[in-house]
């Protein structure tokens, strides 16, 4: 039997402060292909199931905003 790994995917340390989800998802989301749905979970820190695509998006809006390669290690909580 194998354990199963559970992790949730949180952006909030990325998150532009002055942005709300609709904002964010209006000017990124098209970009990205995220929905409104997804950007509110990982702000949250509360999305525990994503798409590989997703999480990739994900992580590349997080390396825009930080202006930097963000590592998946960044934003994947365990």
């Amino acid at each position: 039997m194998t354990a199963a790994l559970m992790a949730t995917i949180d952006i909030s340390a990325f998150w532009p402060e002055a942005k709300t989800v609709n904002a964010v998802y209006v000017e990124y989301g098209p970009k990205f292909g995220l929905n409104a749905y997804t950007l509110k979970k990982a702000k949250e820190g509360d999305l525990e199931s994503a798409k590989m695509d997703n999480l990739l998006a994900l992580r590349r809006l997080c390396s825009e905003w930080a202006g930097r390669e963000v590592s998946l290690d960044e934003i994947v909580r365990s």
